[in-house]
């Protein structure tokens, strides 16, 4: 999760702590396993979200103890350093979206040499040993049809006008705004602006920007919740007709649940199942460990609305892990 690219309020865990309890102090263990995980922008909402999601897995799994980094920001001297302290412990496996793939290879090889099985996040590299994984592609489709067959309703005669967030820094993610993009121009939809923004506060600040410009702006796709939620502020502050505006983010995230669930501007969100995300980190490092099971898990995203997508289940699930 994009999380990516990017906040359940659960404090990170630093390289050397455990996320979660350890089982095996209640129980006996046959085998014991460490599995870590180093996400980018590890202080994204969603993030945190599938962090929590791993944790419980891992505890109901039992034997297994889950380790947390604290990269910020795509801070690559803080990803390297946690991969580092990891390597050293001895950990069983590692799962990592990268900062830099390239700058990561020499971790790889240290790992490989120790005999730790090295996975990634979000995007497969060649090399590693699996991918917990989602489509970006399904996901921009997702919410662009949702906000195409919305805007044949509220603008019969044409005139929707959008805002679609990017992350140019993370080009793997780009089907989330470019696949939008085009939907919007073949469907005759003005596509506004595009602008780099994946937080709270830069969706607030870009939407602003872009309703100084485009009073009758309609439309917003986030690449993620976060951007959305910062997007769904600017139009309660500039006073927009909720029957005239369509919010829509990637994820499904709790603050865009919650927003969806309002029933004003904040649409839909295409969902990606976060405790299913969250399961496959620690399910494809086992079977990474053990040669046994699939190495390899897409995690699918639905439509979530606040008519359709199981919009009370997800809520509770995210809630049921707070």
């Amino acid at each position: 999760t994009l999380s990516l690219a990017a906040v359940l309020p659960l404090a990170a865990c630093s390289s050397s702590e455990p996320a979660a309890s350890e089982s095996s102090a209640a129980q006996e263990c046959a085998e014991e396993y460490t599995i870590a995980f180093s996400h980018n922008v590890s202080e994204a909402v969603v993030v945190k979200a599938v962090r929590a999601f791993a944790d419980q897995h891992a505890a109901d799994i039992g034997c297994i103890t889950m380790l947390h980094d604290n990269t910020t920001a795509q801070n690559l001297e803080q990803q390297t350093a946690a991969l580092d302290a990891w390597i050293t412990q001895g950990v069983d496996a590692i799962v990592v979206l990268p900062v830099d793939a390239a700058s990561i290879a020499p971790y790889k090889e240290r790992a490989d040499a120790a005999g730790i099985a090295m996975s990634t996040y979000a995007f497969p590299l060649e090399g590693y040993c699996g991918n917990a994984g989602f489509d970006a592609t399904v996901s921009g489709s997702i919410v662009a049809d949702a906000a195409i067959a919305w805007a044949k309703e509220a603008f019969p005669n044409g005139g929707a006008k959008a805002l679609v967030s990017s992350l140019s820094a993370l080009p793997l993610l780009a089907p989330r705004w470019e696949v939008p993009i085009q939907k919007f121009k073949d469907a005759g939809i003005e596509v506004v602006a595009v602008q780099d923004g994946a937080d709270i506060a830069s969706g607030l600040e870009i939407t602003e920007t872009t309703l100084q410009a485009h009073p009758d702006l309609s439309i917003v796709i986030g690449l993620n919740d976060d951007f959305a939620v910062g997007a769904y502020q600017a139009f309660q502050n500039a006073n927009k007709d909720p029957e005239l505006s369509f919010i829509a983010g990637q994820d499904g995230s709790l603050e865009g649940l919650e927003a969806i669930k309002e029933g004003k501007h904040y649409k839909a969100s295409a969902a990606i199942l976060l405790d299913q995300l969250g399961a496959s980190i620690v399910d494809l490092s086992l079977a990474c460990i053990t040669g046994e099971g699939e190495t390899n898990i897409d995690t699918p995203a639905k439509l979530v609305t606040i008519d359709e997508g199981g919009l009370d289940e997800l809520i509770a699930s995210f809630k049921a892990i707070s």
